[in-house]
């Protein structure tokens, strides 16, 4: 979950932590708030904006954690993500050109993280 803006705590107060509240909640804001560098108020806001709850806000972060773990046992089946230096587009492989300036162009591919959002690039120097 990362930050969102939301209106000011005077419009919108966020939900308190009660003591009926599940520690798995409290865990998860916690959590939320160490690895976002924010505020209590911030996460429930910006969970509350984005799922409608914490419940639910943990439901979608569970399920997105799940796909992400298939995804790099399926790529990295030894549970290690092996760092490809100077990997290349493979043949088929859909690739994206974009001029930087004359002769200078980059280039960029899904490779084999895409489904993570983390692609490949390189340069191309076409003066030499």
């Amino acid at each position: 979950m990362s930050y969102c803006n939301v209106p000011s705590p005077a419009t919108h107060p966020a939900k308190s932590v009660t003591s009926q509240e599940s520690a798995q909640v409290k865990a998860f804001v916690r959590a939320a708030m160490k690895r976002n560098s924010l505020t209590e108020e911030e996460v429930r806001k910006c969970a509350i904006e984005a799922y409608g709850s914490i419940e639910r806000t943990m439901e979608v972060t569970e399920i997105d954690e799940a796909e992400i773990a298939a995804t790099m046992k399926t790529v990295c089946p030894n549970s290690y993500l092996a760092v490809q230096v100077g990997r290349k587009p493979k043949p088929g492989e859909e690739v994206t050109y974009s001029q930087l300036r004359d002769g200078l162009i980059i280039r960029v591919w899904g490779g084999d993280l895409e489904k993570l959002e983390h692609y490949c690039l390189d340069f191309v120097d076409h003066e030499h």
